[in-house]
């Protein structure tokens, strides 16, 4: 069993235990930079739970469970644990980002689509060339904290700081308009114009293969297939608990 360290997957190890899922303590740090495919690898065989925490809300990053243990309930047991875990800690909404086959098992659980995800593969970026674009720097991240709030709904600013290697603004008479974190996930790009998110993307687009979007961003998505990228559908944003204030036209990468 290996859950995602911190006093939030100490908690859920010890429910599992107490509820006989687990019958020995066998966690494992797993490093937040991982990608769900990477800790598969490196852990085969493993049941694999993680979360990220928020201000009020927490975000479920990986539900894996490996195939000969499909159908015996150990994704179920993982999920109600951290869910019973999450509200504790006064998380009063739940994000996930799941496949659509996975639809039903989530929604078994309360969770609600908010809409669709896709991922663009295989174009030609663009060189990037604006000068407003600059590497972040202190005095950036109350700037760049508000505009995520504002996309979100969320106060994400402790996770934010914990991706701000090669991170980037958009400045703009000292005011902070766009951003780009390119460990945060595939990428992310919030910003407060289309102008302004594409040349993020083109500042992420030649160290990533692909860029991930909410669904419906027309304006970008008819300059990336111009481009040559290849769309196609990746996940859906589930919600459980409080509604957020989202707001997938201010994402350019996620």
């Amino acid at each position: 069993m290996m859950i995602g360290c911190g006093n939030m997957g100490a908690a859920i190890l010890e429910s599992l235990l107490k509820a006989g899922i687990l019958v020995e303590r066998t966690t494992l740090c797993v490093d937040v930079a991982e990608t769900r495919d990477a800790v598969a690898r490196r852990y085969p065989g493993s049941r694999v739970l993680y979360a990220e925490e928020v201000e009020k809300g927490a975000h479920g990053t990986d539900l894996v469970v490996p195939p000969h243990w499909m159908g015996e309930g150990v994704g179920t047991a993982l999920l109600r644990a951290l869910l019973a875990e999450m509200e504790r800690n006064g998380a009063t909404a739940q994000v996930v980002l799941a496949p659509t086959e996975s639809l039903g098992f989530f929604e078994r659980f309360g969770f609600r689509a908010e809409g669709d995800l896709i991922r663009y593969t295989g174009g030609r970026h663009v060189q990037a060339a604006l000068q407003e674009v600059v590497s972040v720097a202190p005095e950036h991240w109350l700037g760049i904290c508000h505009l995520d709030r504002r996309a979100t709904g969320e106060d994400r600013s402790r996770w934010l700081r914990e991706h701000d290697y090669l991170a980037k603004v958009w400045l703009e008479l000292g005011r902070v308009r766009g951003f780009l974190l390119p460990l945060a996930g595939d990428g992310l790009i919030i910003a407060d114009a289309p102008y302004i998110g594409l040349e993020l993307q083109r500042w992420l687009l030649p160290v990533r293969d692909h860029i991930t979007l909410p669904a419906g961003q027309e304006q970008v998505h008819a300059h990336l297939v111009k481009q040559g990228y290849v769309p196609e559908p990746h996940a859906v944003r589930l919600v459980r608990g409080a509604p957020l204030p989202w707001r997938p036209e201010m994402v350019y990468g996620w």
